[in-house]
């Protein structure tokens, strides 16, 4: 702006022939170099770089769901966990020589694992804060408008609720459920969300699981996920 400023006198004073020029003026002293009046900004710390894989096994996410699971890196902060594919390709070649004669058992229809057995968990960390407050307040807006949807016109039992605080997992913690849906059959499936604060990082446990073992359940399973994964961010 003051260069602007100075531009625009220099043409406007351009532009008044009768205006006579006077003496140049002395110089003055020189000014100093702008590196000696500023000091050089300090550069932020790093981020560590934490391998959530790293926080906790896939033994131990296989331990507290009960199912036998392997562990993928998705990113530089982000790692799932899923079934192993072996379990499951064995359930599913156990379904194919079945078939639907062997889904049948004492005049009801008993659906294989191939097809009750899902598992899907991610474990995300983030050195971004957010308050509880803030959190809970988006999902419930989320949830507000996924009610104006009517859920369960689409199958959906239960959809983005606030679930349980969850007292003594690191700073903060609580947990949201995303989805449940029952289709009978054995056939049931639960989507839900454990969020904690430790220190400087979020952390961020999502867990899709059938059959469903119901909120509380699950929650314990979550916890049991969670807690070696804080101790470790401290």
């Amino acid at each position: 702006m003051k260069r602007i400023a100075i531009m625009l006198v220099a043409v406007l004073g351009c532009g008044k022939s009768d205006v006579k020029a006077g003496p140049a003026p002395s110089p003055g002293p020189p000014a100093p170099a702008a590196a000696a009046v500023a000091a050089p900004a300090t550069p932020p710390a790093p981020v560590p770089q934490i391998e959530p894989c790293s926080l906790v096994s896939a033994a131990e996410v296989g331990a507290a769901i009960g199912k036998t699971v392997v562990a993928n890196t998705d990113g530089p902060q982000q790692c799932s966990y899923g079934l192993d594919p072996a379990e499951q390709q064995k359930a599913i070649a156990e379904l194919d020589k079945g078939g639907l004669a062997g889904m049948v058992k004492g005049g009801g229809i008993k659906m294989p694992s191939a097809i009750t057995n899902q598992l899907a968990v991610t474990l995300e960390i983030s050195p971004e804060r957010q308050s509880e407050a803030e959190l809970k307040q988006l999902y419930a807006g989320v949830g507000s408008a996924v009610d104006k949807l009517d859920p369960k016109a689409h199958g959906l039992d239960g959809a983005i609720t606030n679930g349980q605080e969850l007292k003594g997992l690191g700073d903060w913690a609580f947990t949201t459920n995303i989805a449940s849906v029952n289709m009978g059959n054995g056939i049931s499936t639960r989507g839900r969300l454990l969020q904690a604060q430790q220190g400087a990082w979020r952390l961020t446990l999502s867990v899709t699981i059938a059959p469903d073992p119901g909120a509380a359940k699950l929650d314990d399973e979550m916890v049991a996920i969670v807690k070696p994964a804080l101790a470790k961010l401290r």
